[in-house]
């Protein structure tokens, strides 16, 4: 075996084991076994999927291509190990399910489903090597887009992701920039964000690892060059994990709790003196800035605090892609529906750049709150176990009257007689009427109002209908 064929050897052995065990002997360690490391006897497996393929290909590059051992993307099977360092007592989970680094996963989740992938970092963090490789796994240059990113070419960048972006699966985009003070960085990413689906930063080198890079260095090889030639995948394969991904299911308390999120950012109860005029998108429109506008949260009133620490809402577009990136992961786990935990893992990396910090909340006063205003990924998971925890004290898996009346409206009006309408519209006007008796005002209680509102006028025109056709 020659110094580059192992370097391109991909271990036989399961990357996610499952079922019974297979026959030959098994090696936990093949999974994990650098390009020098030889001798372990092939296992008899059957073919293995398109999900079992890219699990190996994230493991051949975070193993032989980009090293990086940082497994941010965590899995846990019951109460992970937690430690804490240092005088500010910043927490470690040791994951006790397979897990991941965000810096390799989501460029080929990325590369899967046909978005736009914003690579930002300092230079020699793997950046334009992860690129690359995304571009010789797919079936030809047609499948993948390159773009520099960086501040010398920040016009072209911006006029490649506007004009050519993904119209939809077959066309995966990956941008890089430096973020090197001098023009990279967060001014890079602020202008690049309406243009892209997906942030991922970097992640700096560990030097224990440096003996992997010395193998390099020694054989005399480069990460593109050692792609084995099983790893890459067809015009076929991809269209078919696309396929797969989309039918990954969402449950109903996941998407929920989603909803519950996105719900709190856009409400602003200053904005305005009409009721479907309480948001941020009408005061960005207008000559008011919005971080000066008091939001009328109080230290007591912990919901509204969550609000008051953007400037904006999150948008359909981004909401949409949150979802189908958490069934790309759930997919990539070997899984036919998505878990909180894959929403929770996926979601920061593609709204916390999409949401503005507003640096005048006082949830960013002082001590950690400070450090969020430069961790917009621990700062949006924060975001959203704070709402998720609100969700579970409501109750609102249990009880929630307004997607109750929803479902209702959605499973059609067809054989309804006006007596149900008028029953259907007093139920609305009661929950209605609650509300308006809630002591504060909240944006998921401004989105039910809004959309009970919606629900009581199809009614009233549906029951004009009825009067009219007798």
């Amino acid at each position: 075996m020659t110094e580059l064929d192992r370097f391109r050897h991909v271990p036989e052995s399961p990357t996610l084991p499952r079922g019974g065990r297979p026959s030959g002997t098994f090696d936990v360690a093949d999974l994990y076994r650098g390009p020098l490391d030889d001798g372990v006897p092939p296992v008899e497996t059957e073919a293995p999927g398109l999900d079992e393929k890219l699990r190996q290909t994230y493991f051949w590059i975070t193993n032989q291509a980009v090293i990086s051992p940082m497994l941010d993307i965590e899995f846990h099977d019951g109460p992970p190990t937690r430690l804490v360092f240092g005088e500010r007592r910043v927490e470690l989970s040791l994951p006790n399910q397979q897990s991941y680094s965000s810096q390799v996963l989501l460029p080929l989740l990325n590369l899967v489903v046909g978005r736009r992938c914003l690579l930002a970092g300092a230079a020699g963090q793997g950046k334009t090597t992860i690129a690359n490789l995304m571009r010789l796994l797919a079936p030809g240059d047609d499948w993948v887009g390159l773009v520099d990113g960086a501040h010398d070419d920040l016009e072209g960048a911006r006029s490649a992701l506007a004009d050519q972006g993904p119209s939809g699966p077959g066309r995966a985009w990956f941008a890089t920039v430096d973020d090197d003070g001098h023009g990279g960085g967060a001014d890079t990413i602020r202008a690049l964000r309406d243009h892209t689906d997906l942030v991922v930063r970097a992640q700096p080198f560990n030097p224990r690892f440096l003996g992997e890079v010395l193998d390099r260095l020694e054989a005399g090889v480069r990460p593109e060059e050692c792609l084995p030639d099983q790893l890459v995948f067809t015009t076929d394969e991809l269209s078919e994990i696309e396929h797969q991904v989309r039918t990954v299911r969402v449950p109903p308390p996941v998407r929920r709790r989603l909803e519950f999120l996105a719900s709190q950012f856009e409400f602003h109860e200053a904005a305005g003196r009409r009721f479907d005029t309480l948001t941020k998108g009408g005061l960005r429109l207008s000559t008011v800035d919005a971080g000066t506008v008091e939001q009328g949260a109080t230290p007591t009133d912990p919901i509204g605090q969550l609000g008051a620490q953007s400037l904006n809402g999150i948008a359909v577009p981004d909401l949409a892609n949150t979802l189908l990136f958490a069934k790309a992961l759930a997919w990539f786990r070997g899984e036919a529906v998505i878990t909180l935990t894959d929403l929770r893992q996926v979601l920061p990396f593609v709204l916390a750049d999409k949401l503005d910090q507003n640096p005048d909340s006082p949830a960013f006063d002082h001590g950690i709150g400070r450090s969020l205003l430069a961790d917009p990924v621990s700062w949006m998971r924060g975001l959203f176990d704070a709402t998720c925890r609100e969700y579970d004290r409501l109750g609102l898996d249990d009880l929630d009257p307004v997607a109750e009346l929803h479902s209702q409206f959605h499973a059609g009006l067809e054989s309804i007689d006006e007596a149900e309408v008028d029953r259907r519209l007093a139920a609305i006007e009661s929950k209605l009427q609650e509300i308006s008796e809630s002591e504060q005002l909240h944006g998921h209680l401004h989105v039910d109002v809004l959309a009970l509102a919606y629900l009581h006028q199809r009614y009233v025109n549906y029951r004009s209908w009825l009067r009219w056709s007798g």
